[in-house]
């Protein structure tokens, strides 16, 4: 499996499920997984990468004074914008200004390709019908928030359509 972590047992070897290959599927992930909201549609998730830990290492250096916070503060105003108006609320503050404006916002990528078309922010209600409609998708997730412009990607996974996906 070519691109794979070296730490992820295969599927397609199910002998290295059982004994310490079981241990290693356990935490090659994040220690404590953010529950993750169920897609509408038949759409399956693949490959999710979280990017709390670099998130976490970001803000201990602007927290220790080795990074200024404008530096983090410098959301796009599109972002901004898909912020206020498409994005979902998160129930947790913004960590710098400690505000309630944080949302997540997801972009979608069409097909292999990501770089022939720019991606979209769409609002996470209608990933599935997106998936319908373009094929596979890589979504990325992104948290901003509208009142001090911090902004941090969270996710990324495939987005794979209805009959594309393996096994």
């Amino acid at each position: 499996m070519r691109g794979a972590s070296p730490l992820r047992a295969r599927t397609d070897r199910p002998w290295r499920r059982r004994g310490p290959a079981r241990t290693l599927l356990r935490f090659t992930g994040a220690p404590h997984p953010a529950p993750r909201p169920e897609l509408p549609g038949d759409a399956v998730r693949e490959g999710r990468t979280d990017y709390r830990l670099q998130r976490r290492a970001l803000l201990r250096e602007v927290t220790s004074g080795s990074r200024p916070s404008g530096d983090v503060r410098d959301a796009h105003p599109d972002l901004i914008r898909a912020g206020k108006h498409i994005g979902h609320e998160v129930r947790d503050t913004c960590p710098l200004c400690e505000g309630p404006g944080l949302r997540q916002v997801s972009y979608v990528f069409e097909g292999k390709n990501r770089k022939a078309r720019g991606g979209r922010a769409v609002p996470r209600e209608s990933l599935a019908r997106q998936a319908e409609r373009h094929g596979d998708l890589t979504v990325y997730t992104v948290e901003v928030c509208i009142d001090c412009h911090w902004h941090h990607l969270i996710e990324s996974f495939r987005l794979l359509a209805r009959g594309t996906a393996a096994g």
